[in-house]
């Protein structure tokens, strides 16, 4: 991928960005102390979830946070030595220096990726919490039984529920999103696949951009581990940029590279399967119309199985979008990002396979 040059004040910028992401995971971890010293919640796995947070899990939230300052400070020690390099704090760009940021091919509202010789923060980023949760025989395992416990218990599933849409499907042992979540007003960029790995995600994702009858498309997929490799599993979504809607419509549109979430009256079904590329089994088929009884902006399916990384795992799917015209443009795009696509227009759905 190209980059474009960036300037010192930019490089500080993201990486005080950076800092205040370690000082949000500390404040969670402050706040869910609080609520569990509050709450009535009581018996065995009440028991069982306080002893495990206190003996492991808030210390794993805290190195997350202590891992994010220490990319802070490296930032911060790349933008003094270019400083030092360049004879300038200006802001002048430094391409020359092997610093850089995304470039405009995918929604030009990119952060920086590089530093030092161009060592890609994220790709090395990515895999940490997965590989240190590893090094500990059975805490991956124990990290989703802790997510088990939280969702099954009536206050913290509740209240995990309502503020970030996940909800259990019994039969087939996966966490699904409703749509009426917080991420349903916040959108999408590019900068959020980015901080993925300070909430234990490796992920592959493939993105892709397209305009059709005067508006910008994004359809992202995702698969990979998730919770520090403690789950496994999927997730598709669409958003779009509607240059008719004013700010007081769509608000996050004045931010360059900003998708919001699709409206309800432009969601479609989406059907995902998860499989094994090795084998070709299928672990669950996550559809928004057997789960949730509508159609979806963001359909996600994980289970709480360790021990499978994004390499081990493909997606398969199919998109039902009536508009003749639209279902051509979305899987064109997504052809032209490597994705195996399959138009059917007699039952108006884009079919793909995407993993192997």
């Amino acid at each position: 991928m190209a980059f474009e040059g960036m300037d010192i004040a930019e490089v500080r910028s993201f990486a005080s960005a950076v800092a205040g992401a370690a000082d949000a995971l500390d404040a969670a971890a402050d706040r869910l102390d609080g609520e569990l010293a509050r709450s009535p919640w009581t018996g065995p796995d009440a028991a069982r979830f306080r002893s495990e947070w206190a003996g492991s899990h808030r210390g794993a939230l805290r190195s997350t946070a202590t891992r994010l300052r220490a990319v802070q400070r490296l930032l911060i020690a790349q933008a003094d030595d270019q400083e030092r390099t360049s004879g300038t704090g200006d802001g002048s760009t430094l391409a020359d220096h092997g610093v850089g940021r995304l470039g405009a091919s995918r929604g030009g509202g990119a952060v920086p990726a590089t530093v030092g010789g161009g060592t890609d923060i994220w790709g090395s980023l990515a895999p940490v919490p997965r590989t240190l949760t590893g090094l500990i025989p059975g805490l991956q395992g124990a990290v989703g039984d802790v997510a088990d416990l939280a969702m099954g218990a009536p206050l913290l599933g509740g209240l995990i529920s309502a503020g970030f849409g996940f909800q259990y499907v019994k039969g087939q042992d996966f966490y699904t999103t409703n749509q009426t979540s917080i991420q349903s007003h916040l959108g999408f960029m590019d900068a959020f696949d980015q901080a993925g790995f300070a909430g234990g995600m490796d992920l592959d994702d493939s993105t892709s951009e397209f305009s059709y009858a005067g508006r910008d498309y994004r359809l992202e997929l995702w698969k990979g581990s998730y919770g520090a490799g403690s789950a496994f599993g999927g997730e598709v979504g669409l958003y779009i940029r509607d240059p008719s809607k004013d700010l007081l419509q769509s608000p996050g549109q004045a931010i360059d590279g900003f998708y919001p979430a699709a409206d309800p009256a432009d969601r479609i079904r989406i059907v995902q399967s998860i499989y094994d590329v090795h084998t070709g089994e299928t672990y669950f088929t996550s559809d928004g119309h057997q789960t949730l009884g509508e159609d979806q902006y963001w359909n996600a399916a994980i289970r709480t199985t360790p021990g499978l990384d994004k390499s081990d795992l493909g997606q398969r799917g199919t998109l039902y979008v009536d508009d003749p015209g639209l279902r051509q443009a979305m899987g064109a795009a997504m052809a032209r990002e490597g994705v195996a696509v399959r138009i059917d227009d007699a039952a108006g759905t884009v079919v793909y396979d995407w993993g192997r």
